[in-house]
Parts: structure tokens; sequence; C-alpha cells
């Protein structure tokens, strides 16, 4: 059974969190960080476990499906949809799977203060979150949760990466848990 006021308050929260943050304000993302925290709730939060209405709505806003080289990076061998959500603030993807599984991409900029922001999101909306791990390494850290939206559970997985290089800074997946 879905919760149509959890999911209001969802979205607006998403919204808030989708502009650019003050870079004074203190506890508040980077604008590169805000915009993947807001794609990731704005799409894989609000349509958990519902790829077609995910993939409806960024279609209705117009966002374009990855070209062919983005989508043998970002979707390799897994069956769904791949979206280009980049902005003028960063290089931003979207994989819709078709088992349920979604991941926001950021491609640059500040990914610090992604694991805290994320889980200050979901305390906000007393969304029921435990986590199961929280792996640092020289290269990235890792942390995995376990949350309740509705009356499903889902896996969280929040990747950050401490090479700035790299093509991708962070990653926030969301997928159905298992029973």
């Amino acid at each position: 059974m879905r919760h149509p006021p959890l999911l209001a308050t969802m979205v607006a929260a998403a919204a808030a969190f989708a502009q650019p943050a003050s870079a004074q304000a203190p506890g508040n993302a980077s604008p590169a960080a805000a915009q993947m925290i807001g794609l990731f709730t704005q799409t894989c939060v609000q349509f958990a476990g519902r790829p077609e209405a995910l993939r409806d709505f960024l279609g209705k806003r117009g966002v374009p499906e990855l070209n062919e080289a983005g989508k043998a990076i970002f979707l390799r061998e897994r069956k769904g949809v791949g979206f280009d959500a980049s902005n003028k603030v960063t290089r931003l993807a979207l994989v819709s799977e078709d088992n349920g599984t979604c991941t926001a991409f950021m491609g640059e900029g500040s990914n610090a203060d992604i694991v805290p922001q994320l889980h200050s999101f979901f305390k906000g909306l007393s969304v029921q979150a435990t986590q199961v791990s929280d792996e640092q390494k020289p290269e990235g850290r890792s942390v995995v949760d376990r949350l309740t939206i509705g009356d499903r559970a889902y896996r969280l997985v929040i990747s950050t990466n401490n090479q700035p290089a790299a093509p991708i800074q962070a990653a926030a997946t969301l997928s159905p848990a298992a029973p």
C-alpha cells in the first residue's frame, strides 16, 4: 500500500534539496551534491520500485536518454533505461533498471557531504533506516542502509570516490530489498 502523504512530503523535501545550496550555510550540500541528491530523491525515492512511472516522469520533463557511449558506461549489461540529467552545475546520469533498482551518478563536484545529507533527508521524513555497513577505503567510501518506505523494504548504497580526477565522484542506488 502506498502512503500518499509520505510521498508528498518526500517530493517537497526533494525539491528543496534540488535548489543550489548556499556555500556559507553550515550543513548544506555543495551545489553539485545538492543536484545529485535532488535528482535521486525526486526520481529513485519518489518512484521507488516503479521504473515505468520514473521513466514517464523524466520523459515528460524532457530529460534525454543516454547516448550509446553513456549506455555502455552506466547500463553495461543491465536491463533498463539510462538518462543524461547533466546541468550547468554538474554532470549527472540516472539509471532506471527494469527490476526496480535506480541509481543516480554525479560526475564532478564535491561529494564529501552526500552521505550525511542523504541520511538527513531520510531522517527528516521519519523513514525507518538502519545502517548495515560503512566502509572507508583510500579510494572511497561505501555506506549501505536498509530502508522502509511505506510498507516496502529497500537497500540504499551510497558510494563516494576519493580520487578527484575519477569520472564518477558519487553514486546512490536504491533497490528493492531481498525478502
